[in-house]
């Protein structure tokens, strides 16, 4: 068991990375878990990938799943001894408190696959049923060392992926506050393109933390979405870094 994982060439932690051996093919086998106190949830103004959580302030969150698959995705790409595995990964955020089902009924609407997967106390049972789909009893101390130990490839270049970013497809993964400064705009585009209104969102952060991709995600997503989405009378991206 990993706990607070430090995921290669960035400042963000997992909650918990549990490593062992994959119960069908015997080869090394994590999952990243995301633990979370919340006894209740809800979508934001119906987005799928952000919530909001009665009692927490400063706004919309992140949806756990998103945040977890994203933290699977990102290791998929930078950690070497995961090349070329791709059973290797699993993904779950576990919502321990949350004893009442109904109360984050609208959390599961979030895509399930096996690095986006939702638990909750009320459905422990379920979470460790699929818990041993992925690790054997055996041992886990061999893969956990393997992991801590992994070579990190090189991150991609910036410039280099612009262009791609923009006409094709997304080159980043987005990660914690990065995939949520993503979603916000996308989700304030959408509505003020349905209000005919506007809104403005400001993304601050130092050097280094991810303002650039999340611009670059941005055009590219709304390039993607059609070119109404880039009207100026929509959007404008800003890019600066912090004094």
């Amino acid at each position: 068991m990993l706990v607070e994982y430090h995921l290669p060439l960035t400042s963000q932690r997992a909650d918990v990375v549990l490593a062992g051996t994959h119960s069908r093919t015997g080869e090394p086998s994590y999952v990243v878990v995301e633990l979370k106190q919340w006894s209740a949830a809800h979508r934001y103004e119906d987005s799928v990938e952000l919530v909001d959580v009665p009692g927490i302030p400063g706004g919309p969150k992140l949806h756990p799943v998103a945040q977890v698959k994203g933290y699977c995705d990102y290791l998929s790409d930078f950690a070497k001894a995961l090349a070329d595995q791709p059973d290797a990964l699993a993904g779950i955020a576990y919502l321990h408190n949350a004893t009442d089902p109904g109360a984050v009924a609208d959390l599961r609407a979030f895509p399930v696959s096996a690095t986006a997967r939702l638990y909750t106390a009320a459905d422990r049972g379920d979470m460790v049923t699929f818990l041993k789909t992925r690790l054997s009893a055996t041992t886990g101390h061999t893969a956990g060392d393997t992991l801590i130990r992994s070579a990190v490839a090189p991150s991609q270049q910036l410039l280099k992926v612009a262009a791609a970013e923009v006409r094709d497809r997304p080159q980043f993964h987005l990660l914690g506050e990065q995939q949520l400064a993503v979603d916000l705009v996308l989700h304030s585009v959408e509505r003020a393109r349905a209000n005919d209104g506007k809104r403005i969102i400001i993304v601050t952060g130092g050097p280094g933390s991810g303002k650039s991709v999340i611009a670059l995600s941005l055009v590219g997503e709304l390039a993607r979405r059609g070119p109404n989405r880039l009207a100026r009378k929509r959007i404008s991206i800003i890019h600066a870094d912090a004094p």
